[in-house]
């Protein structure tokens, strides 16, 4: 990403939580910006091109910080207060992002942006599942569907304290005690075995659902290659997009390699689609 693209970004997620993404226009973007409207859209074909980008990059961000915290040499327990650490500091960082999403909540996005947080809440789940599994074991399999959503619930409701009611909470002892709380409530379904309010086969259909997305992108990048290649004449360019044709076909596609080959076509117009494609594709995660 480029500085120019960094700064739009920034003041449009600014004005966007101050007056709402629906009344902010690319001008208000560009003079808070002190940039000129044809410098816009050289990074951004559109105001929606620009959210969702913004998106990108920030759950980019977050989940550059889960995998990079999922190889520390921590206990499960540990990784998952890490997490929660690290993700409290990355939202108070950037709590206009966060304003503007409350705020627009009633707000239909487009297909695209709507399908991409449903992704990214999907894998949100997916981490709390995995996460509850490695501390408490098989015997809460069956509950761990309603026990991320209870603990999802109640770490977005600290956030929004922090945020929007500005409580002087000492954020740092919210990890440890999301922890304890999560205690009770494993400690509590296992003594009462009742049975989950939400059934566990939910999370494999929306499991499901998510790979049928990623597969889609994926289908979709691999034509936009094609496309590419029909009338690339640079060698370099030649060799990144069989790169990442070839990386893309394999069973295990490894982010570090794409991510190097998406630096190489960086900044070059024709391959604005397809460097969106693997934004998102890296964003997502593939399996």
């Amino acid at each position: 990403m480029t500085e120019k693209e960094f700064l739009i970004m920034e003041t449009a997620m600014k004005l966007f939580a101050q007056k709402g993404y629906s009344s902010t226009s690319i001008q208000d973007i560009t003079r808070e910006s002190g940039i000129s409207k044809g410098a816009f859209y050289l990074h951004f074909e559109t105001k929606e091109a620009l959210l969702l980008q913004t998106f990108h990059y920030y759950f980019g961000k977050i989940k550059e910080n889960t995998d990079h915290i999922m190889q520390l040499p921590l206990s499960p327990r540990d990784k998952l207060a890490k997490q929660m650490e690290v993700q409290l500091e990355d939202v108070l960082r950037h709590k206009e992002f966060i304003i503007m999403q409350f705020r627009e909540r009633a707000i239909p996005f487009s297909n695209g942006i709507e399908e991409f947080l449903h992704q990214m809440k999907r894998a949100s789940f997916r981490f709390y599942q995995m996460s509850l599994l490695e501390i408490y074991g098989e015997k809460i399999r069956p509950y761990t569907l309603d026990i991320s959503f209870l603990l999802s619930g109640i770490f977005e409701h600290i956030l929004g304290m922090l945020i929007f009611e500005k409580i002087p909470l000492d954020q740092r002892r919210v990890p440890q005690f999301l922890l304890r709380r999560l205690d009770d409530i494993v400690d509590g379904y296992i003594r009462a075995e009742e049975a989950p309010l939400l059934n566990p086969e939910l999370f494999s259909e929306l499991t499901k659902e998510s790979k049928c997305f990623q597969d889609n992108v994926i289908e979709q990048t691999m034509r936009e290659i094609t496309f590419l290649l029909e009338s690339e004449k640079n060698p370099l360019l030649q060799d990144t997009l069989l790169l990442i044709k070839e990386e893309l076909q394999s069973s295990s596609p490894r982010i570090a390699l794409l991510k190097g080959m998406r630096a190489n076509i960086e900044g070059i117009s024709p391959y604005k689609q397809l460097q969106k494609q693997l934004d998102s594709l890296m964003t997502i995660g593939l399996e």
